[in-house]
């Protein structure tokens, strides 16, 4: 389907009960963490004031649109029904390009989405790829990917399990709440976050 061209063709708009003809997953962009450590993704309110998921059908197409440094979070599209009835969004946006002052069609709105939750503590957690550490040690070296600008990346994911998915069953990794997602990235010496984002297979554990 490719982005839109010059023509400004129409977006390719789906209901989210069709998202067995959709990928087995979907990218989502992710602009940023809110206050309470959610995700916040890209949603857009189309002419009729329905509003609009963002998805994208490869990591590569996301990326040609939105930018090498854009992050964005993995989302099996056989949970697309339960993710529009934790944000209310109506209908899905196929492999578009990003809002754009000059379309005039539609406006973009920022809305959370659910991070893991600390089952003792109720605070949302992050979860990163590490090097191996000793058991009880409070100390972690961070696994960092290069994107193909050269540019440094903390790989973060949602869930443990979906870490696993992504990085491999041997994976080591790290939990922290969400809020120090900030100070991790400055900490850590990485460049940009990437979010659910799976690891070629030739650099999984």
């Amino acid at each position: 389907m490719g982005r839109r061209s010059s023509g400004r063709s129409r977006p390719v708009v789906l209901d989210v009960d069709e998202w067995e003809h959709l990928p087995v997953e979907v990218y989502v962009p992710v602009l940023g963490v809110a206050d309470g450590g959610e995700a916040l993704v890209e949603l857009r309110e189309m002419i009729d004031r329905r509003t609009a998921l963002l998805v994208y059908s490869t990591m590569d197409r996301l990326l040609a649109g939105w930018g090498e440094h854009q992050s964005a979070m993995r989302v099996p599209a056989r949970n697309l029904p339960a993710l529009r009835r934790r944000l209310r969004f109506h209908a899905l946006l196929l492999d578009v390009d990003p809002p754009a002052g000059t379309t005039g069609q539609v406006d973009a709105v920022a809305e959370p989405i659910p991070l893991s939750v600390d089952a003792t503590t109720g605070i949302p957690v992050v979860y990163v790829p590490s090097q191996p550490f000793p058991r009880g040690s409070d100390r972690a070296q961070l696994e960092l990917q290069a994107t193909r600008d050269g540019r440094r990346s903390l790989m973060t994911y949602s869930s443990s399990s979906t870490l696993l998915d992504c990085c491999g069953p041997n994976q080591h990794f790290v939990a922290f709440p969400a809020s120090r997602l900030a100070d991790v990235l400055a900490q850590s010496g990485a460049d940009t976050v990437l979010i659910d984002l799976p690891l070629p297979p030739q650099l999984r554990h």
